[in-house]
């Protein structure tokens, strides 16, 4: 288990160099998809109501790396909790590959989400809403970066997880069996839009620091 989530620390790290530093951010994240999913996942597709556990696997798969992260990070200055306004001003830069992957996830979200909701202006409202909730959570925290730095890494986050072979994901193997396929597919389906919502908040907060 320790090896899988200092590879998967390593894979942040190089998407995102310095992504320790906002740690703070995950973990807020983390917490808004807890809170949110189970009320949300249902209300988008209510096949996915007995598979909540699903749903929330990406939050779940996302701790370990916060915990990585936060080890390696300095906790700011006393100076720096007390001069939040130039400590909010920094912004860890991209990899070219993560520059790369937010395109892609924008696609992914698009396409999983956008279904669900009438207009691409509704799916931009929740994307916006999702991030004014992490906001406030790291708000609570003294954060050293800005929410461009959230957006940043919780989308190599969800990234690393995505493209790691080791990581299961609901109901590819229960597909193979007959008699389980309908609730394999129910649990691919919540595993899937738990995921996407977690892109549609880096999204946003990626979007609010460019407003």
């Amino acid at each position: 288990m320790r090896a899988l989530r200092e590879e998967l620390t390593q894979t942040v790290n190089t998407l995102l160099p310095g992504a320790q530093g906002a740690a703070p951010w995950l973990i807020a994240g983390i917490f808004n998809q807890l809170a949110t999913i189970p009320a949300l996942v249902p209300t988008l597709e209510p096949q996915t109501r007995q598979h909540l556990a699903s749903a929330i696997l990406t939050s779940a798969y996302l701790y370990p790396i916060w915990y990585e992260l936060d080890a390696q990070r300095t906790p700011p200055s006393p100076q720096s909790r007390a001069d939040m306004d130039h400590v909010h001003s920094g912004t860890l830069s991209p990899s070219e590959e993560l520059s790369i992957v937010k395109d892609t996830a924008t696609r992914q979200v698009n396409r999983l989400l956008g279904g669900y909701f009438s207009t691409r202006q509704r799916l931009r409202e929740v994307r916006a809403a999702q991030a004014e909730m992490v906001r406030g959570l790291a708000a609570e925290k003294a954060v050293p970066y800005s929410c461009a730095s959230g957006g940043w890494l919780l989308l190599a986050s969800v990234y690393a997880l995505h493209e790691h072979p080791l990581l299961a994901r609901p109901g590819r193997k229960r597909r193979r069996l007959p008699g389980n396929r309908s609730r394999a597919a129910a649990e691919g389906v919540a595993f899937e839009i738990g995921e996407s919502l977690a892109l549609a908040t880096a999204l946003g907060l990626l979007e609010a620091e460019a407003t």
